[in-house]
């Protein structure tokens, strides 16, 4: 390292800032540097007022690492030197304006002096560093108050982030006699939350407020702040961090320890829900997305008191029904995500919790009781979320960029997953819902937007498994939906008549809603054996319609393999039909290497229904087009696009084995030259 000056680490600074070819070696040596006992000294010589603002800082930056790193350094006759002079710099930086953050990395400086000496040598530092500022009269007030705060949320943040505890070996000590302090510096900061007090000191307030939420200080301790808080909450726009200090307060304690307190604000956020619906009329979506997420943080946080609440008296009950309440109006904001709105998605989560919370065996008592109370609830909810999963009008849908179709797209899967776990709570009154929708649209066909139709079938798709099975206990639904009844048939045969119902009178010219529409058949898969004449309505869908189109083929081959898998006796009427287009639709080579696929499993598991001598007449069509083309493709050199190509017609072949089996039924019995490896290996 060469010799050490004032010039040398200005010019390694300069070089670090402006040099990129010398960048590293510059970082290197200016490293090296601070773990030097050189660095104290010269440490106050870069923070000169005439050095540039680049080395002024570094001087700062310096002195920070050298007191958190190596304070064992400092004899301690010179602490108190230190401490002077540091001070006296903080000073003459503040009344400089450019000199701003340069004086907030003094602060944690001074944080990490008053950590150091707090437990032994220093334990009034922080009255002391409190008088030392309001005493001082040659800079502004609010300035002074900033640097002080500064200095206080540094205690904190430099304590956890520094590691303190762990480099000083008394951690332990140090955290106690801090947290003595925090009586003082609640003293402080209460007149500062405050609208009356400029901006700039308020957030310093709160942000000092946040970081002693984060160090252990108690919920009881901080009523008197969080009262102010929410003042200021109701009388202002800037509301972000108001609502950062609440959330901390709040999701940084036990709430089992201050139900009382916990309760209390419950009720305090209940009188936000008027101005919050004044608000979001007037399109203040940041304040009206900033109280949402305080609701929904609290509740989440609190969960257990929530159910506890539950099953406590009429008015924990009530109060509990209006937070729930007050949640579903987030959810139920008016707009298309994420165009006109985007505050409804962060719901989701507390629906799941909610529910969630039910099931767990402490809850099982009660369960009867849950029940009762959240059904209506969530009823609401899935009409709900039916409403937001819908696609926004066309025009708007197309004037979407990519990455806001990729955002709804996962909205509605969230949407699907929220209404999925809705079950837990509804049993068999989800089934009865959704088959309502379904028969609520069909009724007022053709006069029903297609995004309604498609919403209904899309969550369809998503949750049929769930919805349909077969529940331990079922749940009667109350005087809330005593629209919906039960039937003594089964509900698979219910729903899937009125699904394909419905399906069988839409006009499928639009292919968002034809996608949804092979997804619900798809879905549906494994129920057609209850109701196979429904399979006279599908098949056409699905050959005609969506093997049609290159944004729907996916989904139909899907659908397809699904139900030619799962209805293999159901399929031989339409085998003619089904090989047919599938021969076709490969033969076009219009088809991805994984649609091909999938058609080929079809194939396969058709065939495997029809007698031998069909069979044998079906394979001397379908095979020979590949055997050319794998025969033509070994008479290539080795390349990457033969190898794709050869993997691909394997891969058809692979799929059209697997699921192909000549001698499935006892009545079929094949010979030797018939095996379709044999006429496989004749179309060479």
């Amino acid at each position: 390292m060469e010799e050490i000056s004032v010039e040398a680490i200005s010019q390694a600074v300069n070089q670090f800032y402006h040099c990129p070819a010398v960048r590293d070696k510059a970082h290197s040596w200016l490293e090296s540097f601070q773990a030097s006992r050189e660095a104290w000294q010269f440490c106050w010589l870069l923070l000169s007022p005439d050095k540039p603002l680049e080395v002024q800082f570094y001087g700062a930056a310096t002195l920070h690492n050298k007191v958190f790193k190596y304070w064992h350094e400092i004899a301690p006759e010179d602490v108190e030197k230190v401490h002077n002079r540091l001070m006296n710099t903080i000073l003459q930086y503040s009344s400089n304006p450019n000199g701003r953050l340069i004086a907030t990395k003094l602060c944690l400086v001074l944080s990490g002096v008053i950590l150091h000496t707090i437990s032994e040598k220093w334990p009034d530092a922080v009255s002391q560093v409190i008088a030392a500022f309001q005493s001082c009269e040659t800079i502004a007030a609010e300035e002074r108050c900033r640097l002080l705060l500064e200095v206080l949320t540094g205690l904190t943040d430099e304590f956890k982030h520094a590691n303190y505890g762990v480099r000083s070996g008394q951690g332990s000590a140090t955290y106690l006699k801090v947290m003595q302090q925090f009586d003082h510096i609640r003293q402080l900061i209460t007149p500062l939350i405050s609208l009356e007090v400029p901006e700039i000191v308020q957030i310093a307030a709160l942000k000092c407020m946040i970081s002693w939420n984060g160090f252990g200080v108690k919920l009881d301790q901080l009523e008197e702040l969080l009262e102010k808080t929410f003042h200021c909450l109701l009388n202002t726009y800037e509301s972000e961090l108001l609502v950062d200090a609440l959330v901390m307060a709040f999701t940084s304690h036990e709430p089992s320890q201050y139900p009382r307190t916990i309760k209390k604000y419950f009720m305090e956020v209940l009188k936000l829900f008027p101005r919050w619906q004044k608000e979001f009329e007037e399109e203040n979506m940041d304040w009206c997305k900033d109280i949402s997420r305080l609701v929904i943080g609290m509740a989440e946080e609190n969960i257990s008191l929530i159910a506890k609440l539950f099953v406590g008296d009429e008015a924990d009950q009530q109060l509990c029904l209006n937070v729930v309440g007050m949640i579903l109006h987030f959810t139920n904001v008016k707009g298309n995500f994420p165009v006109d709105e985007t505050l409804s998605e962060i719901s989701f989560g507390f629906w799941y919790i909610l529910q969630e919370i039910t099931q767990t065996a402490s809850a099982q008592e009660h369960a009867a009781h849950y029940l009762k109370l959240l059904t209506p609830v969530y009823i609401n909810l899935v009409h709900v979320l039916l409403r937001k999963a819908q696609y926004p009008d066309d025009s708007v849908y197309k004037s979407m960029n990519g990455d806001e179709k990729e955002i709804f797209r996962c909205y509605r899967q969230d949407i699907a997953d929220t209404i999925m776990y809705a079950h837990c709570i509804l049993f068999d009154n989800l089934a009865l819902l959704l088959k309502s929708c379904v028969m609520d649209v069909t009724c007022r066909l053709p006069d029903v937007r297609w995004q309604e139709v498609e919403s209904i079938l899309y969550i369809l798709s998503n949750v049929i498994d769930v919805s349909l099975s077969e529940d331990e206990e079922e749940w009667e639904i109350n005087e809330y939906t005593d629209r919906l009844t039960k039937t003594p048939d089964t509900k698979e045969d219910i729903m899937l008549v009125e699904v394909i119902n419905l399906i069988s009178k839409l006009n499928l010219d639009h292919e968002i809603l034809l996608i949804s529409v092979l997804q619900v058949i798809g879905a549906f898969s494994e129920k057609y054996e209850q109701k196979p004449e429904l399979l006279s309505v599908v098949f056409p869908i699905i050959l005609l319609k969506g093997l049609n189109s290159a944004e729907t083929v996916l989904f139909a081959t899907s659908a397809l393999k699904d139900i030619c898998k799962d209805n293999n006796k159901l399929i031989e009427p339409y085998s003619d039909d089904i090989i047919s287009v599938c021969h076709q639709k490969i033969s076009s080579n219009t088809l991805s290497s994984r649609d091909a696929a999938r058609l080929f499993s079809c194939v396969g598991h058709v065939l495997s229904t029809l007698p031998q001598d069909r069979i044998h007449q079906w394979l001397e069509k379908l095979l020979p087009p590949i055997t050319y083309s794998l025969h033509q493709a070994a008479s290539l050199s080795p390349s990457g696009p033969v190898k794709l190509q050869l993997m691909d017609k394997i891969q058809m072949l692979t799929f059209l084995f697997d699921s192909l089996d000549v001698c499935k039924y006892e009545d079929k019995t094949a010979s030797h030259d018939s095996q379709p490896v044999q006429i496989f290996s004749r179309s060479f």
